[in-house]
């Protein structure tokens, strides 16, 4: 589906978005930032797997209780 920009016309590949969400680099990047907010939670937390939902990497950050 086509929309109307600023003036042009854009149309998102939304298979190759999924695939970018889904990708590798993509991962790593959330499990980082999931690393960060793990330690910025302080003690007792950690970063759960991650794994693939529809259309993007999931990773979790959860109490270790």
């Amino acid at each position: 589906m086509a929309e109307r920009v600023g003036g042009f016309r854009l149309e998102l590949d939304h298979e190759g978005i999924r695939e970018l969400l889904q990708s590798p680099e993509v991962e790593s990047a959330v499990r980082a930032s999931a690393e960060r907010i793990a330690a910025a939670a302080g003690d007792g937390f950690e970063v759960g797997d991650a794994y693939h939902g529809d259309s993007r990497v999931v990773v979790s950050v959860r109490a270790m209780t």
